[in-house]
């Protein structure tokens, strides 16, 4: 909001504004428009700082009892929430609950680099089984001149492009040097639904 184009216009705050000078004016002899205007100012940037400690004060507290509550009933809410998705026709994988969802959500196995020396060593003795020469990553190409260059590997920040490795694990079943696959994963969820202020949905 520009101090000369508001873009709410709301008549009780105007007229809250009116009547405060309009007192101003009558109960103070130091009734110069500047020193009232700073001090409206303050007392609302005053009340903004306080509103914002209340609410860091309620997500802290809020935050201490959601672990109780996960503590005290998390096992208990979890072995009954299996139950509901085993008594779901079909394969269902998650189930709308009167107030929320609960359900599994799939996290699928992927490629991590565990000895990035290892793993750029490897690419760089295997660039025609992946298929690239000048079209490999930038960084790992620095990194494969850096071995031969005597430079120390902890001296460098190096990355590399993770699809064509995985794309010939895939193709080969061989899994390059310097790499892990995780496995997949299949994690639990339960989100409650949003409620307004009063309790509502």
């Amino acid at each position: 909001m520009s101090e000369n184009n508001m873009e709410v216009f709301i008549p009780e705050v105007m007229a809250e504004l009116e009547a405060s000078f309009a007192s101003q004016e009558r109960l103070s002899d130091n009734n110069d428009l500047t020193t009232w205007y700073m001090k409206v100012e303050g007392a609302l940037d005053a009340d903004t700082a306080e509103a914002e400690r209340y609410a860091q004060e309620v997500k802290r507290t809020n935050a201490i009892r959601k672990e109780h509550l996960k503590y005290r009933f998390g096992p208990q809410m979890r072995l009954e929430a299996d139950q509901k998705l085993v008594d779901e026709k079909g394969s269902a994988k998650s189930k709308k609950m009167p107030t929320g969802r609960i359900g599994y959500r799939s996290k699928p196995a992927r490629l991590v680099i565990t000895d990035m020396a290892a793993a750029i060593r490897w690419v760089a003795g295997n660039l025609s089984l992946l298929g690239v020469v000048k079209e490999w990553d930038v960084v790992a190409l620095v990194g494969l001149v850096a071995i031969h260059s005597g430079v120390k590997w902890d001296e460098l920040v190096l990355s590399i492009k993770t699809q064509p490795l995985i794309d010939h694990m895939k193709a080969t079943g061989e899994l390059p040097d310097g790499c892990e696959m995780t496995k997949g994963e299949e994690n639990f969820f339960a989100t409650p639904t949003t409620l307004k202020l009063g309790g509502e949905e």
